[in-house]
């Protein structure tokens, strides 16, 4: 899978694997999690597949990636990845094969989209009653029950804590924390 996300973006780095003989039906488009910004900046899977052009993908290969061999890996081909009798597909028309800017969106046998513009309004998502009421909880819940509890008599402990160091990286960590009332305090830490 070679990922090109907001946190992760490996496909640059990882493009050099075209022409190392690694058979592309093998690999894997995804975006491993987009943020909202980066989706209304730079789209979708429609801005992965052109980054895979640009990275010098065979233009079939880039699309392949995204579609079929994703298809194969999740072991759905028998139902979508491809345009085939019996298949479910969304199809876009696209300029030519190296510009991935959808002219036209096909869904469920319907024009979607044509020129960037909506023509059918999204469906809309009912969600059952039993999905919104999926929580319960004996009591409501307070500020008290955030408080942590310190053993002794102390002024201050040291707990564990985990400490991000990149948006995908982490690491374990001690840190102080001052005691104020038997509570561990919601104060700045100092690292130890």
């Amino acid at each position: 899978m070679i990922r090109e996300g907001s946190i992760r973006r490996d496909l640059a780095e990882i493009a050099a694997i075209r022409d190392m003989g690694v058979d592309s039906r093998r690999l894997i488009l995804t975006t491993d999690g987009i943020s909202p910004e980066d989706l209304l900046a730079m789209g979708y899977m429609e801005y992965l597949v052109q980054k895979a052009i640009d990275c010098e993908f065979d233009p079939v290969t880039a699309i392949q990636m995204a579609t079929l061999n994703v298809a194969e890996h999740f072991g759905l081909d028998d139902r979508i990845g491809g345009i085939a009798p019996g298949k479910l597909a969304d199809m876009v028309l696209i300029p030519d094969p190296r510009t991935i800017r959808a002219t036209c969106v096909v869904s469920n046998g319907r024009i979607i989209a044509r020129d960037g513009r909506l023509e059918a309004s999204p469906r809309k998502h009912e969600f059952t009653a039993e999905s919104l009421n999926s929580i319960r909880l004996a009591e409501p819940v307070g500020a008290d029950d955030f408080s942590v509890p310190v053993p002794g008599h102390g002024s201050s402990a040291t707990v564990r804590v985990i400490e991000m160091v990149t948006d995908l990286v982490t690491r374990e960590v001690r840190l102080t924390l001052p005691v104020i009332g038997g509570m561990l305090a919601a104060t700045r830490p100092t690292i130890s």
